[in-house]
């Protein structure tokens, strides 16, 4: 945990719109202060880069998938191909749970339960540029999505 002193230091160096909203600089890139984080539940999302997502078939089966996150206010987002099952079962079903996880996607904390939902317009490119900064593959990727012409889905989960 970091001394106030140290918080002080980074915040001096943070660029004013991010500080307004809570960012500092880490070794990673741009985190928001755990203390910063309005809701408990969403804590343990700080510093990670993957979460489990769990989207639910029509028989109640829940299926469970790694993604990239970004964590913003008291939301995740998170994209995917938008012809994928997880967002078809998102369209059915917007009742989902997350827990922090490793790229295999093995549960490293507690499931929340939470709401999802398919956004766009302004609102989706914030959640992509947050997305890019944490994330410098994804950065690249994009190049190659854009030359295929494949279409992605961002998503926002709120947590219930």
């Amino acid at each position: 945990m970091m001394r106030r002193s140290d918080k002080q230091s980074a915040l001096d160096q943070t660029p004013p719109q991010l500080r307004s909203a809570g960012y500092h600089e880490a070794r990673a890139g741009w985190t928001r202060w755990i203390d910063g984080v309005a809701d408990p539940r969403l804590a343990q999302f700080v510093g990670e880069k993957y979460v489990s997502l769990e989207t639910f078939k029509k028989s109640g089966q829940g299926v469970k998938t790694p993604v990239w996150f970004v964590l913003d206010g008291n939301a995740l987002y998170l994209y995917t191909d938008a012809d994928s099952w997880k967002v078809k079962r998102i369209r059915n079903n917007q009742r989902v749970r997350v827990a922090v996880c490793n790229m295999r996607g093995d549960v490293k904390g507690p499931w929340v339960d939470a709401t999802a939902s398919i956004i766009e317009g302004e609102e989706e490119r914030a959640a992509h540029r947050l997305l890019d900064r944490k994330y410098v593959l994804k950065s690249i990727g994009n190049v190659f999505a854009n030359m295929s012409r494949r279409t992605r889905a961002t998503i926002r989960i709120d947590v219930a």
